[in-house]
């Protein structure tokens, strides 16, 4: 968290992939918000996986990521917490 909170998301991406896939919610989101901002605040179909993830755990911010996204238009998917 502290190398994606000075501006080094890169460097973070490997450290934050590991503590996401050991179900750590606040590092899928983050994961979400790193893989977003390499594409020139692009929302991939790897941030959206990302924020997925982090939203079925409840986190507010990845469901707020996902609507702003255009993700939740026409319908969520049927196990999504949107």
């Amino acid at each position: 968290m502290r190398l994606y909170n000075i501006g080094y998301s890169t460097a973070a991406m490997p450290y934050l992939r590991q503590a996401a896939d050991t179900g750590d919610v606040e590092s899928m989101y983050y994961m979400g918000e790193s893989e977003r901002r390499q594409k020139m605040m692009g929302f991939t179909t790897a941030a959206m996986e990302w924020y997925l993830k982090a939203a079925e755990q409840g986190d507010p911010y990845a469901m707020l990521r996902l609507f702003q996204g255009g993700a939740c238009i026409g319908g969520c998917p049927e196990r999504s917490a949107c």
